[in-house]
């Protein structure tokens, strides 16, 4: 069987390495995504806070001291909507990374588990043919039920994105409105 020979483990140990590299690049842009995001956060709420402590210096009556303070409550709603939906969006391309990864080492796996069958049958005792059919059948089930969880998967995350952006906008239409 080929699955024993020098060049599977070395393109074994490469896909290995390639997989991880990817999850590791993609872990580390949603890193520095919300590093970008935090730090920009940061730079709005002390402009915003100058902004504020400008406005509440030149204040001259209750009046203006209510508006700076709706004010920053405006900002500060808006900035936590806008930072909830930007971490749920970076999450989400997060997990899509991860799940290309996975289903291609899946896919790898399902192909190299088919050949393993397949080179079976060709050497297997006579009157083993039914137990052969059976490892096939189980592989076929085994396969089937991955591609719908796979499936589903995709499908939950493309409701998570909409939800996001849905919650998203309502939460920014509600700070407006307010």
């Amino acid at each position: 069987m080929a699955d024993s020979s020098p060049q599977f483990i070395d393109t074994a140990m490469k896909s290995a390495v390639q997989s991880t590299m990817e999850v590791s690049a993609a872990s580390m842009k949603s890193i520095e995504k919300m590093a970008h995001l935090h730090l920009k956060i940061a730079r709005d709420v002390a402009q915003h806070g100058a902004e504020s402590a400008k406005a509440l210096t030149m204040s001259k009556n209750p009046q203006d001291l209510a508006k700076v303070q709706a004010a920053w409550l405006n900002f500060s709603l808006e900035s936590m909507t806008a930072l909830g939906s930007a971490l749920c969006g970076i999450g989400i391309e997060t997990a899509k990374a991860w799940s290309k990864v996975s289903e291609a080492q899946m896919s790898d796996l399902g192909e190299r588990v088919h050949n393993a069958i397949e080179q079976f049958s060709k050497y297997a005792p006579a009157g083993s043919e039914s137990g052969v059919a059976l490892a096939r059948s189980a592989w076929n089930v085994a396969g089937q039920a991955y591609q719908t969880a796979t499936k589903a998967t995709r499908q939950a995350i493309a409701v998570a994105e909409q939800n996001v952006e849905s919650a998203g906008k309502a939460g920014l239409n509600l700070v407006k409105s307010a």
